[in-house]
């Protein structure tokens, strides 16, 4: 994404008339969250200048993962800030889709996006079951295990769970190819 990126973080690249922050959390605005976390990195005073130009967006807040170890680790810097009675939405900052995300307002279960895709090694996917339910996450399979690439979007009704999870997998240094995957 070079040049580009040499002085924006990717979420704030422009696509299609706005930027790609302004497209994920206006699908977000059906939900009504009570309030929006950013985990920023690079180039995070950008993020921050930006987002207090957006007093629309309601309550935001930004954390920053000044040594990023994966999604897991990004995840985990947001935990405090949140409570097991209200479901989590977590967005990858770089992701457009196109999903009507006020649905998840009725969901009673977790709810994982996938997409099919030709060549899955270059994805992480979700395999699922004979009833259709998510088994399991591969990170970038070298060997045929589905064609359900994960796109970034996962809503999390059961957040004790999530944290219970994402401590055990740091008390216990799990990581995928050196990363905390969630």
């Amino acid at each position: 994404m070079r040049p580009y990126t040499n002085n924006l973080p990717k979420c704030l690249l422009p696509v299609g008339g706005k930027t790609i922050i302004d497209w994920i959390v206006g699908d977000t605005r059906p939900l009504a969250p009570t309030e929006t976390i950013f985990i920023t990195g690079y180039k995070a005073e950008v993020m921050d200048r930006y987002l207090a130009g957006k007093p629309e967006w309601g309550k935001t807040r930004t954390v920053l993962q000044s040594d990023p170890q994966g999604l897991g680790q990004a995840i985990s810097l947001a935990l405090p800030y949140t409570t097991d009675d209200e479901p989590l939405l977590i967005i990858l900052g770089d992701t457009l889709f196109d999903a009507n995300l006020g649905r998840l307002a009725d969901e009673s279960e977790n709810v994982l996006h996938t997409y099919k895709v030709q060549d899955p090694r270059r994805f992480g996917v979700a395999v699922t079951g004979e009833n259709g339910r998510i088994e399991r996450l591969v990170e970038k399979p070298q060997e045929f295990v589905s064609d359900e690439a994960i796109v970034g979007t996962y809503y999390i009704k059961d957040v004790k769970a999530l944290r219970e999870s994402l401590q055990y997998l740091m008390d216990n240094d799990i990581r995928t190819r050196g990363e905390l995957c969630a």
